[in-house]
């Protein structure tokens, strides 16, 4: 074989691939379906090494399925209507959305799109993605707009979305409700204060919301309060409010006395809607109060009670505050108009829903759950911003990006997909989205579950609880440097190296090593190609045991590789093929059998078995690395076989070899390992020949080893063989 440079000859199987349309979708094939919802990348930022690690892994369980006679469906979309795109193109455009035309700020975020689009097909391409670019989509394009109208009638028809002036979780720098799910908790450092209430003293890390206060709570069983309750007391300001009890109240939290305001947070709201107090909202739109910030209102507050003495105790603390997952800015609860999608009364049937669906790993769905089970908001489907599908009869109102992008199941239905898809592959942070979102879709649009597996992938580490997202950008670790550095197959080969599901650390070394395991295989395919020169057959299968002891075990390690992969499992299959090939077939396989090729006459029975074995096993071997290295595995395969457009094409290997007792070549291979060993000790080069090789063994006789005498001499370069009776197995020379 020639020189490899991966960069010419990855790109050449890249282009090839596309132009000859290998992985083009067949509708009317006779195949078995494979179908994946995948995930439509937001177009929020440049794709970073996270986005290799998860889609990687994805495109290695399509590569399999493919190979194991199925027609798959695998689509590619961009996510690229709504809020994240639109906060994009304020910080790249150097603009705000409200400082243009709405008109003509979408054209400009419209430009800034396709240039993304165009990058994030550039970096899934130089991967040598199999998806089927036929079947691409968008979130904004005017097919899809249409078929979220459509959706957002028919539920508004049917009362499941209404429109309602109500307490939201609101960004004040976003300038827009949100739901739920796009708030995270994030530690931050504050101080408790105690604070006199007339003759009681309440706890709060909010004083300035003072003037919202309706009510106060302490627990029923608090004995420190129960004389008190139904009784009213004076706030530090002078109002009279109610203290009442709950059981939601800790009593040992602060004082177990806490203010409750209109609204500081989800537990003043659930505690304003149970017992029907008034409302005093104080913070608008733009997180001020009284034209003040949140800490410059506080801050003034604070000086006024300690001016009258009414602060009785600073306490600082550490604890959890709501955040908006897009820009990080804490979440304030205001009245605002909105239209909500019903969620909380169909808990159950999601939960049902999610309870016939294959997770993998399987705890993922106890994510699903918890979630579920601890909503308390309806799913708030109205953004504020100027960029998304508008909602019909709204000047300023556009759909939150998940109703269109959870909806990717019927989106591709648009291009011939079939619910319920076979696979859903996504991160496990969005499982309380992308997942659950879908999941209430499904349900509304009576069509069932709408994937029968999820598998859920984890994050790519930067350090320790830092996963690389576009927020920090991997730091210098760019896929395109690593790409263009160790080759696509090296990136693919380093970041299919750990369980579905788990966290990692993207780690050179590990890409270097994919680096060997190429370059290992190029060798093999060298000796390969030079032993198989003039070669021609008739035969099925080769006569000698230990070549058709190499096809049966190339056979077995496909097959377990195809039980894995079967449960999306991607990791395993490739410690398989790895110890399969570089341990048996090279270490050991082509040392017992270089004596036959390079020593015997081209029509020598015992060359052509070996020639045999050579071809069909080397054969298994490449398609076994295919899924994870397809570009140098096309490159041998064209070189060596030729016998179809691509090595993407042909079938996994299946057990067509009966399984015999292949007893003995198991303990000669361990035997060679002990010669091995023994002259590296003493200090011996392993082509070394030794005189007469002595095998110490309790069970292994002349008779078994008559069939493999001349292969086990060329690799232990051994003269002679003596066998000696004995209770442990060793080996000695003479």
């Amino acid at each position: 074989m020639k020189k490899y440079d991966f960069k010419l000859i990855e790109k050449k199987w890249q282009d090839y691939w596309r132009d000859n349309n290998i992985f083009k979708f067949d509708p009317q094939s006779p195949k078995p379906i494979f179908s994946i919802d995948t995930p439509p990348p937001t177009v929020s930022g440049r794709m970073h090494l996270g986005h290799v690690f998860s889609y990687t892994q994805t495109e290695i369980i399509a590569r399999f399925f493919r190979m194991a006679g199925y027609n798959v469906f695998y689509p590619i979309g961009m996510d690229d209507n709504g809020l994240p795109t639109d906060k994009l193109a304020e910080k790249e455009l150097g603009i705000k959305s409200t400082s243009l035309p709405r008109d003509e700020y979408r054209q400009q975020v419209q430009t800034l799109v396709s240039r993304y689009h165009q990058d994030y097909m550039n970096l899934f391409n130089s991967l040598g993605f199999s998806f089927d670019w036929h079947l691409l989509y968008s979130t904004i394009s005017s097919e899809v707009q249409e078929l979220t109208l459509k959706n957002f009638e028919d539920f508004k028809k049917r009362n499941i979305i209404y429109k309602k002036k109500a307490p939201c979780l609101w960004c004040p720098v976003c300038g827009t409700g949100v739901a739920q799910a796009e708030v995270e908790d994030r530690e931050l450092e504050t101080v408790f204060y105690d604070l006199q209430f007339g003759d009681l003293i309440i706890s709060t890390t909010r004083p300035e919301l003072l003037p919202a206060c309706v009510a106060v709570f302490v627990h029923p069983d608090d004995v420190r309060y129960q004389r008190l309750i139904g009784t009213e007391t004076t706030t530090s300001l002078g109002d009279k409010v109610k203290i009442l009890a709950d059981g939601k109240v800790k009593p040992d939290k602060g004082t177990g006395a806490v203010m409750i305001c209109t609204y500081g947070d989800e537990t003043d709201w659930y505690l304003k809607n149970k017992y029907q107090l008034d409302e005093k909202i104080i913070i608008d739109e733009q997180g001020r109060i009284d034209g003040l910030t949140i800490p410059a209102a506080r801050e003034k507050i604070i000086k006024e009670l300690k001016s009258q003495n009414l602060v009785v105790k600073e306490t600082p603390l550490t604890h959890d505050v709501g955040v908006h997952e897009r820009c990080g800015t804490i979440i304030e609860i205001i009245l605002r108009e909105q239209y909500f999608l019903k969620v909380l009364e169909i808990k159950e049937e999601i939960l049902a829903m999610a309870e016939t669906i294959n997770w993998y790993p399987a705890f993922m769905k106890e994510r699903l759950i918890d979630w579920v089970k601890n909503l308390k908001w309806d799913w708030c489907l109205s953004r504020e911003r100027p960029y998304g599908i508008p909602i019909p009869g709204e000047d300023n109102l556009v759909f939150d990006t998940w109703f269109t992008s959870a909806n990717t199941p019927e989106i591709n239905t648009l291009k011939g997909g079939r619910i319920p898809y076979s696979l859903r592959p996504q991160a496990y942070e969005i499982i309380r989205t992308w997942a659950f979102y879908t999941l209430v879709l499904s349900y509304y649009k009576k069509q069932g579950i709408p994937w029968q597996n999820v598998a859920v992938s984890g994050h790519l580490l930067l350090r320790r609880g830092e996963k690389i997202s576009k927020k920090n950008g991997g730091g210098n670790l760019r896929p395109e440097d690593q790409i263009a550095t160790y080759s696509a197959d090296a990136v693919r080969w380093a970041v299919s190296g750990v369980s579905l599901g788990a966290d990692a650390y993207y780690d050179t070394n590990e890409v270097v090593f994919g680096q060997r395991v190429v370059t290992k295989l190029l060798s093999a395919a060298n000796f390969v190609s030079l032993a198989l020169t003039g070669f021609q057959s008739v035969k099925d299968q080769p006569e000698l045991p230990l070549d058709r002891w190499l096809i049966a075990q190339s056979e077995i390690t496909a097959h377990k590789m195809a039980e894995y992969f079967k449960h999306f499992d991607y990791n395993h299959p490739r410690d398989l093929i790895q110890t399969f090939f570089w341990s048996i077939f090279c270490d050991n396989y082509l040392e017992m059998i270089k004596k036959r090729i390079y020593g015997l006459t081209p029509t020598d029975h015992r060359r052509l078995s070996a020639q045999l074995a050579l071809s069909q096993g080397f054969l298994n071997i490449l398609i076994m690395f295919a899924p994870f290295i397809p570009h140098v595995t096309e490159e041998i395969f064209q070189s060596i076989y030729h016998s179809c457009p691509s090595i993407h094409q042909l079938s996994w290997p299946e057990l067509k070899i009966k399984a015999e007792d292949y007893r003995v070549i198991s303990e000669l291979l361990a035997i060679l390992s002990l010669v091995r060993g023994k002259k590296s000790s003493a200090g011996l080069n392993l082509a070394s020949p030794i005189k007469t090789l002595i095998i110490k063994h309790p069970n292994l006789t002349e008779d078994d080893l008559i069939p493999y005498q001349d292969d086990f001499q060329a690799a232990t370069q051994a003269q002679k063989i003596e066998l000696e009776k004995s209770d442990h197995v060793a080996v000695d020379w003479a």
